[in-house]
């Protein structure tokens, strides 16, 4: 009995390790799934096959067409009816490359072989030929070992021993195979072809071209099930067949097959119908199958199952449960397919961080996932502080143990938001939290012991919020608070010793916030950071000293809030800071700091935790992921969410080395660790191609000669292109075919020719552009970089020739060059014949000319006398002519005189029609001027251009005082105050102004006696020259426009005319001023008036509107009342007639209720917020017609909807149902008895402006009087006697619709016709 007892309890303890492992296996998962579907470019959700061509691309089989995928962007192969060369039906079922460049599709119409170098289409179909096909619904294809081409179809198994070659066709009965309809194929290491059917699996015996069958039954080692789905084998050569029914796996003996349900631990498979099986490159063998993924890995001969499956609040599962197939690509990236969810992406290289998290149904997973600090014991267990609580890890089994505070009770740590943790030399793990303060635990007994507050004791521990613990090398505990200072923990007296900043001692700590950062250096001094500097202490010699941010240095701390610091193994300080990067103290006495931020290479400037692992590499967790710098080249590697990590976001305070050298670093959304020799980038080389090629930003298309460049085959297989000299501007786009993380691929291009050196971009710049490239030869070269930055020196490369003109090539210019020569050496010829001739010509005419000379000198000497004579005659007329002259010269000065003065009056006319079109410019201006100000400086500034006005005045005449108000008196250009004088007192201007006549004085001493009694009131301030003109309009005085000069009679009659006409616009436009003014006085008491009244309006509006609120509210009970009498009366009344009135009573009494509640309603959302969001008009509409249907009959009634799907409603989703509501129940309430199809057709459609929406309701009912359309939104109004309505109905809608920012009316429309129409704006 007691041996059972022992095995029984050694069973149990086993069974709860297992459950324990199995509970907590699943949380350390790596795998992130990347998705891929309809929405990144994918023609079609379900995946049917991948594979993968010689240069890189990724080709996808789909139901609705072919996809190649360069990393970045889908390109779609579909059929084309109109186009016999292309894809042969969109339903793809198998997809496979053949070789060559060739690709091999399969469809339920035949397959395709696809030349993807130029996109030709060969179709194979099936027939009555010997090589035709044996159906055209394929299943799927293969290719074996001897170039053979099988293809398996629903009617029989055929093999194709070449392309275009001779077809054996396969089928049950004489060749052995056990089904027609053939599911897989698969070829083993031994060159054995194995076929699945839907109706057991088969052995290709290639001696004499027969099959050996294997079935289920009831033998133990038989096929799970008949219907094969999949058919693997991996590197032990074990043979995996999946079926409808189970997975079965043979090892050893053929034919005999092991049937596979769960791992050693007794953890199942995720579904029997298996889908696919696949072994990747880390001999992981993956089943895929219709409820799920699993992974089996091999550990010490035995298998461990790891399931995946969709998870609805995780982005990172899978997409869809469904596998429909698997595939790993030549960057050792896992590709699944699936049933409706599109392609889901692993790397298999990329998880280099464990993870741990918080899973929300699974209790022995951490307690959350905001992590805030970490430690590890002498036991091997990690301690992870959270938020909230606290977990001990068991790294052997995975097991999770929480903890967390109970105010109840004593034995449980202080508070549940732990902040910082420490296990100290002996063996007790410190806690402190933010929202309890300290504690400590002892492992050895399981029992907590608190730190509180004792007023009496002022060595007792009194803060709260504990964000720091630190043992130092002597063992001293050292406790950072959030506004207490820093703590000294004597484990001998118990006392905690506390350091405060203290204004009048400069030996002190710098703050009271004293936050995760602290470490000691070689020689124990204390480094320890806060949120106002970094402070270093001497324990010997208690000494303080504190660094800080130095706005003028440079060369100072970079930020004052000091998140973490380190020492590390050559007794370097490092400081991280909020905000502006990482420190490094390279003089400790003068302060001075090397900083690391962004533009070194950090991938964020806000740096939380810094630990040095044991190569001396530093690592910093950030808000943008992890970053190692290596600090003797000072280059970082950076690391972020698509690594593995547990998001690009960590925490302050949750990072930890554990003694054995393992990293942890927490996070917002769990926690990584990971040991750093184990961190390597992926060396797999990308291979990078030219996808695209583009003349003046156009894509130049396969077989397209729009652009004037022909391509007959893609452009990553051509080896040059050749360009005429106008198509210079060109760019090429290019991908890395290196799928892990390609937004983060890294790429180098040069034009060899163009470019003097390498030009560098990133994943997202795939492009190099180029302009106005001179003719002439090119080398395009590119290279490329997978995502951890290791490169393909070889680049791929294209020539490019750019032709020039014709008149640039080289036989034109040879061709010219002879031309040329040619062209000398004729006109040389010819001159030297010219020549010739010209001088036998010259040579006779010197001849002729001589003879000819000779007889005309005689003629001469005849003549000469002749003259002689006649020159005596001219003297003799000479003396004549001479008198004459003298007689024309008098003439013509007398005419020279006439010429200027004509000059001078026509530059007085010009000068007179100059200042008239200014004085006319000036009238236009002024007279539409409305302020006083601006008409007096306009004034006086075109005046003084006109005339001289040293002294300028404008005198405005006010009537019902009898005065004249100088407001503006200029003397020498510089403003004089103004002043006011009567009327009637003794001045030029006063006179003018009562006599309505103009003054206009020359020398004023002279004649200032006809106009005033005397000039003793002037003072000395007259001049010499002086003009008073009154400003009138329609014989009123406005008043008077008065100017001076020094100058005596300065003033012609024309510049008196000039001011006088002046002086008319000067009057319209202080009369226009005056009336402005009035005006404006009138409009705003007038405006006052009508805030008043409107504000009064307002407030008996919210009166009105709480009255009708308060009564509906207040009659409703009273009606309720009534309504439950009625329907006792009605079960207590027999008499008929009691009953038709406890029934009619009861009805008026429901539509009163009714009436009430929707005066409610009305009033309720008068002041419901408005909360837009993302409307599904789908839905909206059921959800109105089902409310209808609840109080209306609408069997007799047809509704019809006719919605634009590219319609995008934002609006209030309640307030724009009860809108739709009322309008299509006002539809209802008014159709047409007499109609036999009664219908209400409800369209949704884009309006005019953008983002406009129309909803239009349309019914062919009783209709709308045209009298009565202008009234139907009005309150409790109702069309007629025949309504069932409140009234209230469309008078609500039209408040809702106001409200939402929109509108609603009634269309005119044909008649028997009611349009209302609803737009959103």
């Amino acid at each position: 009995m007691k041996f059972a007892s022992y095995v029984a309890i050694f069973l149990i303890n086993l069974l709860l390790a297992i459950v324990c492992h199995v509970a907590t296996f699943g949380q350390i998962n790596n795998i992130r799934f990347e998705r891929l579907t309809i929405n990144n470019g994918l023609s079609q959700n379900t995946i049917m096959s991948i594979t993968q061509d010689e240069q890189g691309f990724l080709w996808v089989g789909t139901q609705d067409g072919l996809n190649k995928f360069d990393g970045y962007e889908f390109k779609a192969y579909t059929n084309n009816i109109k186009n016999p060369n292309t894809l042969i039906h969109n339903y793809t079922s198998d997809v496979l490359y053949y070789g060559q460049n060739k690709l091999l599709v399969s469809t339920i119409v035949g397959f395709d072989l696809i030349d993807i170098t130029n996109d030709n289409f060969t179709h194979f179909r099936a027939g009555l030929g010997p090589n035709d096909l044996s159906a055209n619904d394929i299943n799927c294809l293969f290719v074996d070992s001897y170039g053979a081409i099988w293809v398996g179809t629903t009617n029989g198994l055929d093999r194709i021993d070449s392309l275009g070659g001779v077809v054996e066709h396969f089928k049950s009965g004489s060749s052995g195979l056990s089904n027609n309809v053939i599911t897989t194929i698969f070829e083993d290491a031994e060159n054995n072809l194995w076929i699945g059917t839907k109706r057991g699996l088969n052995k290709f015996l290639r001696k004499n071209n027969k099959f050996q069958s294997y079935y289920h039954s009831d033998a133990p080692k038989s096929l799970s099930h008949n219907h094969v789905t999949a058919i693997y084998e991996d590197d032990q050569k074990r043979l995996w067949v999946g079926t409808q029914n189970g997975l079965n796996r043979c090892h050893d003996k053929p034919g005999e097959f092991e049937r596979f349900e769960s791992d050693f631990r007794g953890n199942k498979i995720s579904d029997s119908r298996i889908t696919a099986i696949f072994q990747d490159s880390k001999n992981n063998i993956w089943v895929g199958t219709r409820d799920g993924l699993n992974r089996l890995t091999e550990t010490e001969g035995r298998l461990l199952l790891t399931k995946f499956r969709r998870d609805e609040g995780d982005l990172a599962s899978l997409s869809n449960n469904w596998i429909t197939t698997i595939y790993e690509d030549q960057s050792n990236v896992l590709w699944f397919g699936t049933y409706f969810g599109g392609l889901n992406k692993f790397d298999l290289y990329a998880s280099k961080f464990k993870t741990l998290e918080y899973k929300e149904n699974d209790p022995k997973s951490l307690s959350s996932n905001i992590i805030r600090a970490i430690t590890k014991d002498s036991e091997g267990y990690v301690w992870v502080g959270a938020d909230p609580g606290l977990n001990k890890i068991n790294r052997e089994t995975g097991e999770v143990t929480r903890f967390f505070s109970d105010p109840d009770d004593t034995n449980s740590m202080h508070g549940n938001v732990v902040r910082s943790l420490c296990y100290s030399s002996d063996d007790m793990l410190w806690i402190g939290t933010s929202d309890g303060g300290l504690s400590q635990y002892n492992p050895k007994t399981g029992r907590f012991k608190r730190f509180t507050y004792d007023p009496d004791n002022p060595y007792s521990f009194k803060s709260n919020d504990v964000r720091l613990i630190f043992e130092d090398s002597d063992g001293t505990m050292w406790i950072g608070s959030n506004e207490e200072g820093l703590f000294r923990y004597e484990k001998e007296t118990g006392r905690f010793i506390n350091y405060r900043p203290d204004s009048s001692n400069d030996n002190t700590i710098s703050s009271i916030m004293v936050n995760y950062a602290m470490d000691e250096d070689e020689d124990g001094n204390l480094w320890i950071g806060t949120w106002n500097g970094l402070n270093v202490y001497n324990k010997s010699t208690k000494q303080w000293k504190t660094y800080y941010y130095d706005l003028n240095n440079p060369e100072s701390l970079s930020d004052n809030y000091v998140k973490s610091v380190l020492v590390d193994h050559n007794n370097t300080v490092w400081v991280a800071t909020a905000g502006r990067g990482l420190n490094k103290l390279i003089d400790r006495e003068n302060g001075i700091f090397e900083h690391y931020t962004v533009n070194e290479g950090l991938p964020n400037d806000h740096t939380y935790g810094i630990l040095a692992d044991d190569e001396d590499n530093i690592w910093i967790s950030t808000n943008k992921g992890l970053s190692r710098l290596n600090p003797i080249t000072g280059m970082f590697r950076n690391y972020d969410r698509n690594d593995g990590l547990q998001g690009d976001e960590f925490n302050t305070g949750a990072f930890y080395k554990a003694p054995d050298g393992e990293l942890f670093f927490g996070g917002i959304n769990g926690l990584n660790c990971f040991r750093p020799e184990e961190i390597f980038d992926n060396e797999t080389l990308p291979r990078v191609v030219i996808t695209e090629i583009r003349l003046f930003n156009k894509v130049v298309k396969l077989r397209d000669t729009s652009n004037g460049l022909y391509l007959n085959k893609h452009i990553q297989f051509k080896d040059s292109v050749k360009l005429a000299y106008d198509q210079n501007s060109v760019a090429f786009e290019f991908a890395a075919l290196h799928f892990s993380n390609p937004s983060k691929n890294q790429y180098a291009f040069i034009l060899e020719g163009f470019d003097k050196e390498w030009i560098y971009t990133k994943g997202n710049l795939r492009f190099a552009s180029y302009t106005n490239l001179p003719p002439g030869q090119y080398t395009f070269k590119v290279k490329a970089s997978n995502s951890d930055g290791v490169w393909r020196m070889e680049p791929s490369i294209v020539n490019l020739i750019i032709t020039p003109p014709f008149w640039q090539t080289w036989w034109f210019k040879i061709l010219s060059g002879f031309f040329l020569i040619g062209l000398v050496l004729g006109l040389h010829r010819y001159r030297v014949y010219n020549i010739k001739d010209q001088k036998r010509k010259l040579e006779k005419q010197v001849e002729e000319r001589t003879a000819e000379i000779d007889h005309k000198s005689k003629l001469l000497e005849e003549k000469n006398q002749k003259l002689i004579t006649a020159h005596e005659q001219l003297q003799q007329k000479q003396k004549e002519v001479v008198f004459i002259n003298d007689e024309v010269l008098a003439q013509n000065d007398e005419i020279l005189a006439q010429n200027e003065e004509l000059e001078m009056q026509r530059k007085e006319l010009e000068k007179s029609y100059k200042n008239i079109r200014t004085i006319s410019e000036i009238g236009q201006e002024i007279s539409s001027m409305l302020d006083f100000d601006k008409i007096i400086k306009k004034v006086h500034e075109r005046v003084n251009n006109l005339m001289d006005a040293t002294e300028f005045g404008i005198g405005i005449y006010d009537d019902e005082k009898k005065k004249v108000n100088f407001a503006l008196y200029i003397n020498n250009g510089e403003r004089m105050p103004g002043f006011e004088d009567s009327v009637y007192s003794d001045r030029f201007a006063t006179w003018a102004i009562r006599n309505k006549k103009p003054v206009w004085l020359g020398n004023i001493g002279k004649e200032w006696h006809s106009y005033i009694k005397s000039v003793d009131q002037y003072k000395g301030e007259l001049l010499m020259s002086l003009m008073c003109i009154p400003l009138l309009v329609e014989g009123r005085i406005i008043g008077v426009l008065c100017i001076q000069s020094p100058n005596e009679n300065e003033y012609s009659q024309y510049q008196f005319d000039l001011l006088s006409a002046l002086a008319t616009y000067i009057a319209i436009g202080l009369d226009n001023s005056n009336a402005y003014k009035t005006l404006e006085a009138k409009v705003n008491e007038r405006t006052r008036d009508l805030n008043n009244a409107y504000k009064q309006l307002v407030t008996t509006n919210k009166n009105f509107d709480e009255f009708a609120y308060r009564s509906a509210h207040d009659l409703r009970g009273p009606l309720a009342r009534i309504l439950g009498l009625c329907h006792l009366g009605q079960l207590e009344v027999e008499d008929k007639k009691g009953l038709e009135y406890l029934e009619f009573l009861e009805r008026v009494a429901f539509e009163m209720d009714h009436m009430l509640g929707r005066l409610l309603r009305t009033h309720q959302n008068k002041k419901t917020p408005v909360t837009k969001s993302q409307l599904n008009i789908h839905e909206i509409l059921d959800q109105v017609i089902k409310s209808i249907s609840k109080t209306e009959d609408l069997n007799n009634i047809k509704f019809e909807y006719d919605i634009d799907e590219s319609v995008d409603l934002v609006s209030d989703q309640f307030l724009f149902r009860i809108l739709l509501e009322n309008v299509v129940l006002n539809a209802v309430h008014f159709q047409d008895p007499e109609q036999k199809q009664k219908w209400v057709k409800i369209s949704f459609a884009k309006g005019s402006a953008p983002g406009q929406v129309v909803i239009s309701v349309i019914d062919n009912g009783i209709g709308v009087p045209a009298q009565q359309r202008g009234r139907v939104f009005d309150m409790f109004f109702v069309g007629s006697d025949a309504s069932k309505g409140s009234g209230l109905g469309l008078y609500e809608s039209r408040l809702i619709a106001d409200r939402l920012g929109g509108s609603l009316n009634i269309k005119e429309c044909d008649e028997g016709l009611t349009v209302f129409e609803v737009v959103m704006n």
